[in-house]
């Protein structure tokens, strides 16, 4: 996002074909590393070098960019929460973050689209990685065309919960109901006070 000045998609023939490659590596190397996350024993549980205790999650809670999160979630059969601190279910309050857009109320109708189509944007940049880890991972069948990819999380109604205050909402767009506003998130660290 900072080599294509806040684009979504790249407007320079190099960026397309040398940056796109390896950022599609790390989201692959990001969505891989959710399955040990929720299903291996810390490498360093027991000391350093040592494992530590068999572990499988009961529960997950995720970023919604680590992208294998619902996939995860669903090959261990266990609930799922997306925490993150940026709107990230689609609103007429505000554009999606990864849109380049004005924050404006004038727009509230492109604003709630802006999320369809970064959605739609990231689904058809993965879709091939997600599937592969799907199948070849976590031994479930692939996602195909019709079964909604770029909405799961909506479509499911995974619940999110948004680190700031619900008042940014209010006289716009209290949005779906699968969000909940817990405020910021700050803990008071005495030696960071003046």
């Amino acid at each position: 996002m900072v080599k294509t000045g806040g684009h979504l998609i790249p407007t320079k023939i190099e960026t397309l074909t040398k940056d796109v490659p390896r950022n599609k590596e790390i989201i692959k190397e990001i969505v891989h590393s959710t399955w040990p996350a929720v299903s291996a024993p810390d490498p360093d549980g027991d000391g350093p070098g040592v494992p530590g205790k068999p572990f499988q999650a009961q529960a997950i809670i995720a970023n919604p960019v680590s992208y294998g999160h619902i996939h995860v979630a669903e090959r261990l059969g266990v609930p799922l929460h997306i925490m993150f601190p940026q709107p990230w279910v689609p609103t007429m309050a505000f554009p999606h973050p990864l849109a380049n857009m004005p924050y404006t109320d004038e727009l509230r109708k492109t604003n709630y689209m802006s999320y369809k189509m970064v959605d739609l944007l990231m689904w058809q940049g993965t879709e091939g990685l997600i599937n592969e880890f799907r199948t070849k991972v976590l031994k479930l069948r692939k996602i195909r065309n019709g079964d909604g990819g770029r909405d799961l999380l909506l479509d499911l109604q995974i619940p999110h919960a948004f680190m700031w205050k619900l008042e940014m909402f209010l006289g716009r767009d209290g949005g779906p109901d699968l969000r909940r506003f817990s405020g910021r998130w700050c803990w008071r660290i005495r030696w960071l006070l003046p």
